[in-house]
């Protein structure tokens, strides 16, 4: 068993490959995984895309995919370390239990990208809805802020949707964040 190992240890680069196709699956394709994860913890403003809504079928397949990344990802990599430090068949089996570690992190990391932008984009909304509150001299009332907040995240983010551009639309928007001023600040300094 160990001499096969080796054979599939000389294709480091199979497994460097793996790596790079977490990183993309889990980022670009997985990521409402992490946005109903978020919702569950009580984020009630998170958006889940249309495609992924009352999809099974799609379900079942990013997670099929995403349990099939993460194996090959974590057998090739021990085959490359087994072959790379052919010591004992232990290098392989510790090899094993350090890639799944690595991998599943790696896996989380990069599937919290999308919802680490829409974080960032509803509270971009949200300072926006304040100023727009502070600017009209209107008291400021949370719950009122946050539920207009909402519903204005959630429909911009529904019709990039339906135009098939939610992931430009929230990459564009947290890079084009122009922080709205905030009256009472800009008051001290001018004073």
């Amino acid at each position: 068993m160990i001499s096969w190992i080796k054979i599939f240890g000389q294709y480091f680069w199979l497994g460097l490959l793996f790596w790079a196709g977490i990183f993309l699956w889990f980022r670009y394709r997985a990521y409402p995984l992490y946005l109903k994860k978020m919702l569950r913890t009580g984020k009630n403003w998170v958006y889940i895309p249309l495609w992924w809504k009352n999809n099974q079928k799609k379900h079942m397949q990013i997670k099929f995919v995403g349990v099939l990344l993460l194996l090959l990802t974590i057998f090739f990599s021990a085959s490359s370390l087994y072959w790379l430090i052919p010591l004992s068949s232990w290098v392989f089996f510790v090899g094993l239990a350090f890639f799944t570690i690595l991998a599943v992190f790696f896996a989380r990391w990069s599937i919290r990208y999308v919802g680490n932008l829409e974080q960032e984009c509803y509270f971009f909304e949200y300072r926006k809805q304040v100023f727009k509150d502070q600017k009209e001299g209107k008291k400021i009332q949370d719950t009122d802020i946050r539920n207009r907040t909402t519903w204005s995240f959630q429909s911009h983010l529904k019709r990039a949707d339906e135009h098939g551009r939610f992931l430009q639309y929230i990459v564009s928007m947290s890079k084009s964040q122009k922080k709205p001023k905030d009256l009472y600040a800009e008051a001290m300094f001018h004073d």
